[in-house]
């Protein structure tokens, strides 16, 4: 969906997901069996999550970053 921002995902009572978005200045939410994230960390902490997650990928979250910086071995 174009010009919509991702709110929230928590987990609902029948284990399905409820994301929430927000389009101008309306929000709706959907429910999903299964969603998968294909996002940056930076704008992931923006999100509410509310799901479980492995203590790896929570520490993660807020605190990874990323580097424009090059290997030294990369190749152009």
């Amino acid at each position: 969906m174009t010009e919509t921002e991702l709110e929230a995902i928590s987990i609902r009572r029948d284990g399905r997901y409820r994301v929430s978005f927000r389009s101008g200045d309306k929000t709706f939410d959907r429910s999903y069996e299964r969603i998968l994230l294909t996002l940056p960390f930076s704008t992931l902490r923006l999100v509410k999550l509310k799901v479980n997650l492995p203590a790896i990928k929570q520490k993660a979250i807020p605190s990874v970053s990323f580097s424009t910086r090059r290997s030294p071995n990369a190749k152009a």
